[in-house]
């Protein structure tokens, strides 16, 4: 209803009954509820998942610094038309 231009003449015309909110859910309270918790869970999910991956990646930073590389050499990729 809101959604129309001039919603306040329409509602003033039309008897109540037409105009009515319908509710999505009969127990709005218990729907929020569920809703609530549905989303709680796949957070508490994505959480675990966001810090299994830093921790894989704090991992894999370990061991190349444990592999020989040190603080002085370089990852960086050598230019191919460069002379050496």
């Amino acid at each position: 209803m809101h959604a129309l231009h001039n919603a306040h003449l329409i509602r003033a015309i039309l008897p109540r009954n037409l105009t009515a909110p319908i509710p999505l859910f009969t127990d709005r309270r218990t729907k929020h509820f569920e809703i609530a918790k549905m989303l709680r869970d796949s957070q508490e999910t994505k959480r675990a998942a966001r810090k299994a991956a830093n921790d894989a990646k704090k991992a894999t930073a370990v061991s190349i610094v444990e592999e020989g590389l040190d603080e002085f050499s370089s990852r960086k990729r050598r230019r191919e038309d460069a002379p050496e």
